[in-house]
């Protein structure tokens, strides 16, 4: 699902910028956050799945990357708007919502995190 929600939520995106009316614009940028939002659910699942015994850190390091972006995203995005403008800075976030998406390609939910004891 993650792969879908992203990829639809990049393209809407894109539709979204080229937009010139407010009503349209608001509709498409609401359906790109919320088929973003959408995600939530399966990346806390799967880092459940893949942390095994470790499920805290798993969540933890989960947490981490998701504050990562939040924090960074309104740095980043003005600064690119200032530059190149805001057409352009948002194009950059949707490219990376679709680089999200194809990151779940690797992502295997049936290797788990072994436990130290088993390894020795």
């Amino acid at each position: 699902m993650p792969m879908l929600t992203l990829t639809a939520a990049g393209i809407l995106l894109i539709v979204a910028i080229n937009v010139t009316a407010t009503v349209p614009m608001v509709v498409l940028l609401f359906a790109t956050l919320g088929l973003a939002a959408a995600t939530d659910g399966p990346y806390w699942v799967s880092s459940s799945d893949i942390g095994g015994n470790h499920v805290g850190a798993a969540a933890g390091i989960l947490n981490t990357g998701g504050n990562a972006g939040g924090f960074l995203a309104p740095i980043v995005t003005p600064f690119l708007a200032a530059r190149l403008g805001w057409s352009s800075a948002l194009y950059a976030g949707s490219v990376v919502v679709v680089a999200g998406a194809l990151l779940w390609l690797f992502v295997d939910v049936t290797k788990r995190v072994p436990d130290a004891a088993t390894e020795i």
